[in-house]
């Protein structure tokens, strides 16, 4: 995980805290001072985590992203300190077994139970079991139901998983409680922002039938890699390194400045030279007929100890600077780079 995505961690279990252990104050001050001090532990395991981890354990943490965090949480422990609970009843189930083809198939077993709202981490899921998940936060609004998902991304606009995601949660508190919500939001802390997304049923079962396309491709599709869709969404994906369909989309590539683009994602490319001088290692890769430079601490790439003239190396989340005949790498806290023998990584 990133370092991003270790903070949105921590932000989501303080949010889900303050509904399952309220906070009993009545004054600002001690509802921050105790939202603070959850958010910091929470931090604390995330950190711990990360430390455990070799991708992770150099990475920088963003103090900026960090402090937004924490204003959000504790702005979110303010807001919602006065809502009213109000008693629902909601099917819970057992936890699902693999069936056949690897597809979540289980035996529904009912377990009625008061759900107070609002509530964070509410479980869900279809009555078919194929879908199941957990809502972030569920909220009545006079009108009905609100469905409310947190994202720690920082950003200005909704992309269109953002609002398919709401809709099968929707789909999924309809499955589980009989009942349509009639309003979703995305909420951003960190920025402060929501958007709200109408629940139309006819576009949440289009959504639901689109995914059920797509597990029943998965699941009779003997060859998986043919149903790879590489793109710059592969930028967020941790499995990059191993992905033959991603490296196979960056070779394919014919157009020299386009590829220089995408190799900001990932590059593959030949060790040409390489030498160890004042404790950083200097490299030349040879890549689609021309030559980077790349020059990079010896701490935080001790294993390019074992790298040899004639190898291939595998380079993430560092783009290419310069003139296109002779760029250069830019080097940045959450690049790697990996080490290709004839066995693989």
């Amino acid at each position: 995980m990133g370092v991003a995505a270790r903070i949105g961690t921590a932000m989501h279990k303080t949010m889900q805290s303050l509904t399952e252990q309220p906070i009993h104050a009545d004054n600002i001050e001690a509802i921050a001072a105790e939202t603070g001090q959850r958010f910091n532990t929470e931090l604390g395991v995330q950190r711990a985590h990360a430390f455990e981890r070799p991708r992770e354990f150099r990475l920088q943490w963003d103090s900026v992203r960090i402090n937004r965090a924490l204003e959000a949480v504790i702005a979110e422990a303010i807001r919602t300190q006065g809502s009213t609970e109000i008693p629902r009843i909601i099917d819970f189930q057992s936890k699902p077994t693999i069936g056949n083809k690897g597809l979540a198939i289980s035996s529904r077993q009912y377990a009625q139970k008061p759900l107070y709202l609002p509530a964070c981490e509410v479980p869900v899921q279809s009555k078919n079991q194929l879908f199941r998940g957990r809502i972030d936060r569920v909220e009545q609004i006079p009108e009905g139901i609100r469905l409310i998902d947190y994202k720690s991304a920082y950003r200005d606009d909704l992309p269109e998983r953002y609002t398919r995601q709401i809709q099968l949660y929707a789909f999924l508190w309809y499955e589980t409680t009989d009942d349509w919500p009639v309003e979703g939001q995305v909420f951003y802390p960190l920025k402060g922002t929501f958007y709200h997304i109408p629940i139309k049923e006819y576009e949440c079962r289009k959504v639901v039938n689109d995914a059920e396309v797509l597990i029943k491709e998965i699941a009779n599709n003997s060859n998986l890699n043919n149903m790879a869709k590489p793109g710059y969404t592969c930028k967020v994906c941790e499995y990059r390194p191993w992905c033959r369909p991603f490296w196979e989309w960056q070779s394919t590539e014919k157009i020299l400045v386009k590829a220089k683009e995408k190799a900001s994602i990932g590059f593959e490319g030949e060790i040409v030279d390489i030498s160890l001088i004042d404790h950083y290692w200097r490299l030349v890769i040879g890549w689609r007929g021309i030559k980077i430079r790349m020059v990079v601490p010896q701490e935080r790439f001790p294993h390019l100890s074992n790298a040899s003239v004639r190898q291939v190396l595998r380079v993430l989340d560092a783009p290419l600077k310069g003139a296109l005949n002779q760029p250069a790498v830019h080097v940045f806290d959450s690049t790697e780079i990996f080490l290709i023998s004839q066995t693989g990584i």
